[in-house]
């Protein structure tokens, strides 16, 4: 199946007077509802706490010791002799891989690096079938794939889609552990960070909100202005919610960004 989310298209933009425009002049392409990010030379960025906060580093654990991941690998070719030592899931997207089993032998952490794509620490663990230990899941991926694949000229490949992760009764991509956790960093530090202020010189229409507008613009008038984190949590688990109203207020010009 394919993943509609990993089909992209590069569109060339300038950025004048904080616009985005497009490059080569007359307006951008139509384009729908969407979320992307904009990678720019870091000097063009003239707010210095973005920039300290997109160098942050931290790392989070994503599974303990003795957890069990299993590694995809082709099921077409695998050798007769190792037939048994593959494995079928239930995984949330349909694939036609086998799968073999990895054992933790000590905590599995994630290396998030601000505004880049976090990476994976070295890890030991241990691969029962073929009774060797790895240095990290990816020497795990190509120890495992030099076995059960040994038809490939390569046995390199992207750790955070070959390995899978149990949650409940289905098996996730290690790719979804690391969006989840982007997420959370990405949330703490470019939303958490900044404050917002109702906009003096437009008076605040009394009808055309929803309720979730309508709390927002109250709680507002009340403290006069507003972090990031405290509108989240005013919002609670449902950041998807709190990002629309709060981007809603923004457009219309009914809330600012306060200038620190």
């Amino acid at each position: 199946m394919i993943n509609q989310l990993d089909r992209t298209v590069r569109i060339p933009v300038r950025i004048v007077k904080g616009e985005v425009r497009y490059f080569y002049g007359g307006d951008l392409p139509d384009l729908d509802y969407t979320i992307g990010e904009l990678i720019i030379p870091q000097f063009a960025v003239k707010d210095h706490k973005f920039i300290e906060l997109a160098q942050m580093e931290t790392t989070v654990e994503l599974f303990p010791p003795n957890s069990i991941l299993m590694i995809a690998v082709n099921a077409n070719n695998i050798p007769e002799t190792l037939r048994d030592n593959v494995h079928s899931l239930r995984t949330v997207i349909w694939t036609n891989e086998s799968f073999v089993k990895v054992r933790l032998l000590e905590s599995l952490y994630l290396q998030l690096r601000g505004s880049k794509k976090s990476v994976l620490r070295n890890v030991n663990c241990y691969i029962p079938s073929i009774e060797k230990e790895a240095k990290s899941l990816n020497n795990a991926y190509t120890l495992i794939s030099e076995e059960f694949e040994p038809h490939r000229r390569s046995h390199a490949g992207n750790i955070f889609s070959k390995c899978y992760y149990q949650n409940d009764d289905l098996w996730y991509p290690l790719e979804n552990k690391r969006q989840i956790q982007e997420g959370l960093f990405e949330e703490k530090f470019f939303l958490d960070y900044r404050i917002y202020e109702l906009n003096p010189s437009c008076p605040v229409i009394k009808k055309g909100y929803n309720i979730w507008e309508e709390n927002l613009i109250k709680e507002m008038k009340r403290k006069k202005f507003m972090t990031g984190f405290e509108i989240k949590e005013l919002f609670g688990h449902n950041l998807k919610t709190c990002v629309d109203v709060l981007n809603n207020l923004l457009d219309k010009r009914i809330f600012l960004q306060k200038k620190e």
